[in-house]
């Protein structure tokens, strides 16, 4: 079922478990069959989804970072910290790749212990993929509203008190510099 979170106006549908079907994110509301013009609304197939992203290299280093940092996270949660390492290639500070973004030292903890980490499903892998793909092709809105950090609930980092506070979602907490 659609879940709409009002903070943000983004309304999710994910279908995850059966990718015989499309799994897409809309901005804003999906169209009504009156409402919307033809063309505007034409969702991806999930399959389709997930072969375009594991092959290519900027969204395969995305869903690995999605998998590694969130595969707990509920659909949103996934989506927010994906566009935190997009949103840093954006960002003067940052690198302007993903791939610099997330070897950076320090900043993303999978890079030093995700092979200490549960194996991945094919599941996880997939639900990335698809959220890989609908970031880069701007097929969502952003739902940490321009953040470029993000850390974990249960930890209290001395950046955190130098930064805005954007969101908490699931178990991360967004902030905007």
């Amino acid at each position: 079922f659609p879940s709409h979170d009002r903070r943000i106006g983004l309304v999710v549908v994910a279908v995850e478990d059966h990718l015989s079907h499309s799994s897409a994110v809309f901005t804003g509301n999906p169209p009504s069959p009156t409402s919307a013009p033809a063309g505007i609304y034409e969702p991806v197939d999930a399959r389709e989804k997930i072969t375009w992203c594991r092959r290519d290299r900027n969204c395969t280093q995305l869903a690995k970072a999605v998998v590694y940092e969130a595969r707990g996270e509920s659909v949103l949660g996934r989506y927010a910290v994906a566009h935190v390492v997009v949103n840093r290639t954006k960002h003067e500070r940052f690198p302007n790749t993903i791939s610099e973004v997330l070897r950076q030292r320090k900043q993303f903890s999978y890079q030093l212990d995700y092979w200490k980490q549960k194996r991945p499903t094919q599941k996880d892998w997939d639900s990335a993929y698809i959220v890989g793909y609908d970031v880069l092709n701007d097929k969502v809105e952003d739902p940490s509203m321009g953040s470029v950090y993000y850390h974990k609930k249960t930890i209290k980092p001395r950046w955190a008190k130098s930064m805005e506070y954007a969101m908490s979602i699931d178990n991360h907490i967004f902030y905007r510099e």
